[in-house]
């Protein structure tokens, strides 16, 4: 009878224990992809240290349609930070909406973004929540992100039928509540091989536009763009490179492209795009028109229409800061055998480009009708403005790797510039942001770092490192942050 007590006691402790255990979520499996509810929610198996506030309303000049409203969460506070910087991984991107409250990509360096950690943080850029959406390792991995506000933003996951077919599942992955649930959205199918979701750009929590690519052969990538109206639960093709063969301006994107972005909409219609050329369209990416630049004053050589012009140029994609204001970057180079080989072929040539012969600004007031030319104060550089009249811009006037970098920053729109650091720590190339006058913060991109590599050796010695900086005086000193991940 002993002996049996003690079983019967036994087995009402296991059975105890079984419903005290945390249900696991099921992941994912090999093959064919799941059918999913666009309302479908995934709570996070970890939550934030501090709790969120989902906004209840949004800034738009036209009405937003509301999403299936998500589930609350309840939140587990977190232990102290404990961890330490992983080597093998970097911030490869970074949007700080207040001094504490901000998003980051976490990734392998110098890779695409596989195997991407998703992180958020309310305690500023030295400690950050691993908020990373329940993706099976199995069967899709991350691709791009863009982050609307301090609680919203959209993940983009990849699934490959490789090599059953040549079939891609797109999943997106869409938050309100700063990563506390994910609701994944309508699965995109698509039959376009090796295709790649690049970017996503909003303007506003529901309408955005995702551009993909795919290989076209001969370093050309075909260009597709699909649109959303509704926070990125349903996309639909609107554009794809293959269909407008005929079409006097086609987009591709191919050889030196020196900028890490290639699109931005400044409304439901007008966007622009660049390959190193700019393109406009008035029709919400359904097509897409060149848009000439006018040579600044004293370059009238850049207005070259034929074979063997002496210069070549490359324009970035405009940032904007507000529907009216934005500015985008034009470098100018000797025209030469290597010059157009790097043009032409990059990223598949041994060869590099020298110093740029010439940097300008090009700024709108008009939403981009009008570009206007101005001097920039460095050779190379990146440049952030935070309205239309403050601005920052990073950059070198020397070849030389072991010259200082500078950092310059004008309060009248660029019409002057004036030297606050002379010799800078920030890495040549580092992605710039200010959320007031006084902070700032800064990171070195993955994808552009390799073109400013000749000419720091910053980024030289500092690939294994994090490469996160904050500034709390106007950019006058800068502190490197290595951050800490919170699984």
């Amino acid at each position: 009878m002993l002996l049996k007590a003690r079983q019967i006691l036994t087995i009402l402790i296991l059975l105890t224990l079984a419903a005290c255990a945390p249900v696991k979520s099921t992941p994912m499996t090999d093959g064919p992809s799941p059918a999913v509810s666009p309302t479908q929610v995934y709570p996070l198996s970890t939550s934030s240290s501090e709790p969120i506030k989902t906004p209840t309303t949004v800034p738009s000049s036209t009405p937003i349609k509301q999403n299936t409203p998500l589930p609350p969460a309840t939140l587990t506070p977190l232990p102290a930070p404990s961890g330490q910087p992983l080597a093998e991984m970097q911030i490869s991107y970074l949007k700080m909406f207040d001094a504490n409250t901000g998003w980051a990509i976490y990734s392998p360096p110098f890779i695409r973004p596989e195997n991407s950690q998703v992180l958020r943080t309310t305690n500023g850029i030295q400690t950050w929540n691993d908020i990373t959406p329940p993706i099976s390792e199995n069967t899709s991995v991350i691709r791009t992100a863009y982050f609307i506000d301090a609680n919203t933003a959209i993940v983009v996951s990849t699934h490959s039928h490789l090599p059953q077919s040549t079939a891609t599942d797109v999943f997106f992955w869409h938050t309100v509540n700063g990563g506390q649930t994910w609701q994944l959205g309508e699965t995109l199918t698509t039959e376009i091989p090796d295709f790649y979701p690049d970017k996503l750009a909003f303007i506003d929590q529901q309408q955005g536009w995702m551009l993909g690519e795919s290989d076209s052969g001969m370093s050309n990538m075909s260009v597709y763009f699909f649109a959303t109206q509704d926070g990125g639960i349903h996309w639909e093709k609107v554009y794809d490179s293959n269909e407008h063969l005929s079409d006097i301006d086609t987009l591709w994107i191919k050889g030196f492209y020196p900028y890490s972005e290639h699109l931005t909409f400044v409304s439901g219609n007008d966007g622009f795009f660049s390959d190193g050329r700019l393109f406009a369209s008035q029709d919400g990416g359904t097509s897409w028109t060149f848009r000439s630049l006018n040579p600044p004053d004293d370059l009238p050589d850049l207005e070259c229409k034929t074979s063997n012009c002496k210069y070549l140029d490359t324009a970035s994609a405009p940032r904007y800061t507000s529907p009216q204001d934005g500015v985008l970057i034009r470098r100018v180079y000797l025209n030469s055998e290597t010059t157009m080989d790097v043009f032409v072929y990059y990223p598949n040539t041994k060869n590099r480009l020298p110093l740029p012969v010439g940097q300008y600004l090009y700024y709108t007031h008009d939403g981009g009708q009008t570009w206007i030319p101005k001097s920039s104060p460095a050779l190379i550089g990146t440049v952030y403005f935070s309205d239309a009249r403050l601005g920052w811009m990073l950059g070198k006037n020397e070849s030389d790797p072991q010259a200082p970098t500078i950092l310059y920053q004008t309060t009248d729109g660029g019409d002057a510039w004036f030297q606050i650091t002379a010799d800078c720590p920030l890495p040549l190339g580092s992605a710039i942001q200010f959320i007031d006058e006084q902070t700032g913060f800064a990171f070195s991109p993955f994808s552009t770092s390799d073109f400013y590599l000749d000419f720091n050796a910053r980024l030289i010695t500092g690939r294994q490192s994090s490469l996160l900086f904050v500034t709390n005086d106007g950019g006058y000193s800068w502190e490197k942050i290595e951050p800490q991940v919170i699984p």
